[in-house]
């Protein structure tokens, strides 16, 4: 065997070896968003449950502090589940919900607390509901026909 040929079997092991590596180093960095990601929708969902609780209890502090760590954490690079003009929609209605809920805090308005926090809680039901079908257009912000939701014998008197 000549230098020649040697260096030629070299080639193609070299090759498999960079992509190999490449790939590993690729998946190391997907799970570790993967990782990022979950530890941010754990996040929400502990904030989101602390603004629920000081909602009913009317503890508009905790409302604020919670709302305000929901705007926070929706900036950060963990949030970005996907990438792509649909997913930055749902992204930007859940933080417009999330400020609407520090700024009912601030005026001590239950009601107006209670409507923003069930905006944001449907911006994340329509957000993983896109995310789980890939389809935007199926999910978008739209709400179910009040007949969807309610039946004759669950309707409450007025």
């Amino acid at each position: 065997m000549n230098a020649d040929t040697a260096q030629a079997c070299r080639r193609p092991v070299f090759a498999r070896l960079l992509l190999a590596s490449l790939l590993f180093g690729w998946l190391t960095i997907c799970r570790g968003a993967d990782r990022d990601t979950a530890e941010v929708m754990r996040q929400k969902l502990q904030y989101s449950q602390a603004v629920l609780r000081g909602i009913a209890l009317q503890d508009f502090v905790v409302v604020k502090t919670n709302a305000q760590q929901l705007v926070n954490l929706s900036k950060l690079s963990g949030w970005q589940a996907r990438q792509g003009p649909e997913y930055e929609l749902f992204s930007v209605e859940f933080r417009r919900r999330a400020e609407a809920l520090v700024e009912a805090a601030e005026a001590k308005n239950v009601d107006a607390a209670t409507l923003a926090y069930t905006q944001l809680t449907f911006s994340c039901v329509s957000c993983h509901k896109y995310l789980r079908s890939g389809s935007a257009q199926k999910v978008l912000f739209r709400l179910p026909p009040p007949s969807a939701t309610t039946s004759s014998s669950s309707k409450v008197a007025p």
